[in-house]
């Protein structure tokens, strides 16, 4: 049932992204992508760490331990929104003082979207950190389901308006639910005193948030990128084909959702690094004949749904664009597999090393840009090279720390 429900919310998802392309303009399309892209910043920068605290360190709590993690829980929703509130105000101020009211009606946007996020996230990382399948891929399928709804009724009258209010809308209505069912636990279990809560947060979630980070930073500055350099329209055109990328992440995260605890358990009860590496090589390796087998089949399939579908976008460079971003979203597929090794290993600070490395790679395209005049083509095959690159390093890394292991 979790694959099914799953899977349904990342087809919709998908089908959300295309449908969206259809139906704003380049210039509100790319808008969007940024904003979605861009709030999560708040959620690290103020959650010090908090989901990712209560996935990893619930995944291993035993499971009659149930104080101990609704504790994890509650200290992450409430001292984690206290930091969001803190860090929205400070970007708030800023943004109202320095830019334009346009910019600061996207930032209000942002932070209403980091504020209803942070404890959307907590609650789906103590379902996956109790192995609650169901519930958080019913959070999953219930958030798609409502965004595409509101939508459908929104998006003709009130274009990108009516788009964000329909992804805060969802998400307020999912915590609610999520809220209501767990009130009398949550009322109950109390908080810890502030510093040892927060600092237990940072210990254990604050070096896979940086990375998380670091990573979205380097995914979100080549919006910034083409848009200085290429201009509003190449904005839109790199997100519609950046659109296969993102359905990639998406997939990538209902994989590891179960994977993902179930290796920090086996880890847990048998501290074998060579062992977790093994089974991660032995899934990228499955997943890479299937990608190669199924290129072809895409390749095809992608001139036949564009031409039909998106005909703004129906040239021969968006096809190629296209199988470049497939290749990079299978690289960045098996970097969030390995991801995992690390993460039970408890090296988490080479993930965000990785991170920076990805994100420094993506900056020196600016220099490429400044000093050569390449178009969006060129750009999409530097993107792809840069997370092949990182897949190796990161390979190269797994292979070093499970052969060193005695």
């Amino acid at each position: 049932m979790y694959v099914v429900l799953s899977f349904s919310a990342a087809i919709l998802s998908f089908y959300k992204l295309g449908y969206l392309a259809s139906k704003l303009s380049s210039e509100d399309f790319g808008l969007y992508s940024i904003i979605i892209l861009s709030f999560v910043y708040i959620g690290y920068l103020g959650g010090f760490g908090g989901s990712d605290y209560v996935l990893k360190v619930g995944s291993m709590t035993a499971h009659d331990k149930q104080s101990e993690l609704f504790l994890m829980r509650n200290n992450a929703i409430f001292y984690g929104l206290l930091g969001v509130l803190a860090v929205s105000l400070a970007l708030l101020l800023v943004s109202y003082l320095v830019f334009s009211i346009k910019i600061y009606g996207a930032m209000l946007a942002v932070v209403a979207l980091a504020i209803c996020t942070l404890p959307y996230n907590v609650f789906e990382s103590y379902y996956r950190a109790t192995q609650a399948s169901l519930a958080f891929s019913g959070m999953l399928l219930a958030k798609a389901v409502l965004v595409i709804i509101g939508i459908n009724f929104l998006v003709d009258d009130y274009g990108i308006v009516g788009v964000l209010l329909s992804e805060l809308t969802a998400l307020t209505i999912i915590v609610g639910f999520c809220v209501a069912q767990n009130f009398n636990v949550i009322r109950f279990s109390g908080l810890e005193g502030p510093f040892v809560a927060i600092n237990k947060m940072i210990r254990n979630g604050l070096y896979v948030s940086v990375s998380n980070l670091l990573r979205n930073i380097s995914v979100t500055a080549d919006r910034y990128i083409v848009t200085f350099f290429l201009g509003v329209y190449s904005l839109g055109v790199y997100s519609f084909v950046m659109i296969l990328y993102q359905g990639g992440v998406l997939f990538s995260g209902i994989v590891m959702n179960i994977f993902g605890p179930y290796l920090i358990r086996r880890y847990s009860s048998n501290p074998s690094g060579r062992e977790v590496s093994t089974l991660l090589w032995k899934l990228v390796a499955s997943l890479a004949v299937v990608a190669a087998c199924v290129f072809p089949l895409f390749a095809h399939l992608t001139k036949y749904v564009v031409g039909i579908f998106f005909q703004n976008y129906d040239s021969a460079d968006v096809y190629s664009m296209l199988n470049m971003i497939y290749i990079a979203s299978i690289a960045s597929f098996f970097v969030f597999l390995l991801d995992w090794f690390f993460i039970c290993i408890s090296k988490e600070y080479l993930i965000s090393m990785l991170s920076l490395l990805s994100f420094i790679l993506i900056l020196i395209s600016v220099l490429f840009f400044s000093l050569f005049d390449i178009g969006l083509r060129s750009y999409v095959a530097f993107f792809m090279v840069v997370r092949v690159s990182v897949f190796l390093v990161m390979a190269a890394l797994v292979v070093r720390y499970a052969g060193n292991e005695v």
